[in-house]
C-alpha cells in the first residue's frame, strides 16, 4: 500500500460510479467543500463506453455554466425522432426546427467514452479522489464460527456494493480477542498471523480493494495487506465506512 492505513484519509462521501450521474454527485459535493471519494470501476471514467448519447444540457449548465467552453461535445441537435413501438409493428415521427439553433442550444450528441473522461477531470479539479481500476474487491474475513454465530459477514456485505467482483481472497485461521478492548500495540499482536491468503483466489498482479466496516488502528487492514501482497497482488487499496 502508499500509505499506513492508520494514516488513511477520511471522506464526507462515497460515490460508486463515474458516469454523468456519478460525476456531477461528486462534482457538486467536492464543490461544496466536502471530502468525497468517487470509485470507477474502469481504468478511468468513459472507458468502458463505446456508444454516443445526446446531452440536455440544462441540466449540467446549472452546476458547470461554462461547460460548452472545453466539454468535448460533437455538435447541437436541430431534429428529433420518436419511436412507438409494440411485438408487430411500429409508428414514428420527426421534429426540425430552427429554433434549436439558438445561441446555447440545450441539446448535443456526445461520445460517451470522451465526454466522462472530460466531466470526470472536472470532478477531480474540484478536488474530489478517484479510485479506479480495481480489479477486484475482498472483504475482510471473519472466523467461521464468528461467522456461523452472525449469520453474516458485514464487510462482504459492503464489497458487494461497490460493484466489482468480491473475491474472498482471504481466510481468518484462528480466532482473535476482539480488536476494540485492546490498546494499539496489543491489536497488531492480536491479529499477526490471524489471515492466510486463499489458494483458490486469483490476485495476482491484480490491483485489490480491501474493504471492512470500521478502521480503529487499522491493525487488521494492514496485516490483511501484508498477505495480500505476498501472495502477489499488484497493489493493495483499503476502504471502511466509519473510524472509530
Amino acid at each position: 500500500m502508499g500509505q499506513d492505513i492508520a494514516e488513511a484519509p477520511k471522506f464526507d462521501a462515497i460515490v460508486v460510479g463515474a458516469g454523468p450521474s456519478g460525476n456531477a454527485a461528486a462534482y457538486v459535493m467536492a464543490k461544496e467543500g466536502l471530502n468525497v471519494l468517487q470509485i470507477e470501476r474502469g481504468e478511468y471514467s468513459g472507458s468502458k463506453n463505446v456508444q454516443g448519447a445526446i446531452l440536455y444540457a440544462d441540466a449540467l449548465e446549472k452546476i458547470i455554466p461554462d461547460f460548452r467552453e472545453e466539454a468535448p461535445l460533437e455538435r447541437h441537435v436541430v431534429e428529433q425522432r420518436m419511436w412507438m413501438m409494440d411485438d408487430t409493428s411500429h409508428s414514428g415521427m420527426h421534429y426540425r426546427s430552427h429554433d434549436f439553433n439558438e445561441e446555447k442550444p440545450n441539446r448535443y450528441t456526445i461520445l460517451r467514452a470522451q465526454f466522462d473522461k472530460w466531466f470526470n477531470g472536472m470532478v477531480r479539479e474540484a478536488g474530489s479522489q478517484i479510485l479506479q481500476g480495481c480489479d477486484c474487491v475482498v472483504p475482510v474475513p471473519l472466523h467461521p464460527w464468528r461467522r456461523m454465530g452472525r449469520g453474516f459477514n458485514q464487510a462482504r456485505d459492503l464489497a458487494q456494493r461497490l460493484e466489482r467482483p468480491v473475491v474472498d481472497g482471504l481466510w481468518r485461521i484462528r480466532q482473535t480477542r476482539s480488536q476494540m478492548a485492546l490498546p494499539a500495540d496489543a491489536r497488531r499482536t492480536n491479529i499477526r498471523g490471524a489471515f492466510i491468503c486463499s489458494p483458490f483466489a486469483a490476485i495476482n498482479d491484480r490491483s485489490v480493494t480491501l474493504v471492512d466496516d470500521v478502521r480503529t488502528t487499522g491493525a487488521t487492514l494492514d496485516e490483511c495487506a501484508k498477505v495480500l501482497l505476498g501472495a502477489g497482488a499488484r497493489e493493495v487499496r483499503a476502504l471502511t465506512v466509519a473510524i472509530a
